[in-house]
């Protein structure tokens, strides 16, 4: 996408995007601009969330954030890339530190926090039950329906620890800033 819009600031060698110090700075600022466009264009769709508004005009306006998040998802691409390939190229004579960037770039040996106590973790999820506790206090009792007849589990299919651990790698790696620690942590 950018070589087309400006293709003289790029240099190729051997199939491989260069980017030097003109590239990285319009790297940049692309990046800011369309990041601030995106959340712009998402505050835009939330707004237009109401009966007055036609659904025509909303459809079109998601339209617009999808395209936007796409390119900004392009650009921080790229931006990664550029990083990580000049982090590498920086270390290639030196292999100790070309492993440690490596190591760095996949997520090995990270230290633990030690900010995070294991009182402090059980205190987090005791006080999480509490607080949902608390909030629906005041609920209606649930009410439970029947099973219909036809419907019967006979039989299970086992399953082993490899399966188990496969199916939550597929899961997404969501989390909060109010959780403890990161899911990929888990």
């Amino acid at each position: 996408m950018l070589t087309t819009h400006m293709p003289s600031i790029f240099v190729y060698s051997s199939n491989r995007m260069v980017f030097n110090s003109t590239t990285r700075l319009l790297l940049t600022l692309l990046y800011r601009s369309s990041k601030r466009l995106t959340r712009r264009l998402e505050c835009w769709c939330a707004s237009l969330r109401h009966p007055a508004v036609s659904v025509s005009e909303v459809d079109a306006a998601k339209v617009a954030w999808y395209d936007q998040r796409c390119t900004y998802r392009r650009l921080r691409q790229c931006k990664c890339i550029e990083f990580w390939s000049e982090r590498i190229e920086a270390d290639r004579a030196d292999p100790c530190k070309l492993w440690s960037s490596v190591n760095v770039l996949f997520g090995r040996g990270s230290s633990h926090s030690s900010a995070i106590s294991g009182e402090d973790f059980c205190r987090s999820f005791a006080d999480k039950v509490a607080k949902m506790g608390a909030a629906t206090a005041d609920a209606d009792a649930p009410s439970f329906s029947g099973v219909q007849t036809s419907i019967s589990l006979q039989s299970f299919t086992p399953c082993s620890v490899n399966d188990v651990v496969d199916a939550i790698c597929l899961l997404p790696d969501k989390c909060s800033a109010a959780d403890p620690i990161p899911t990929y942590a888990l």
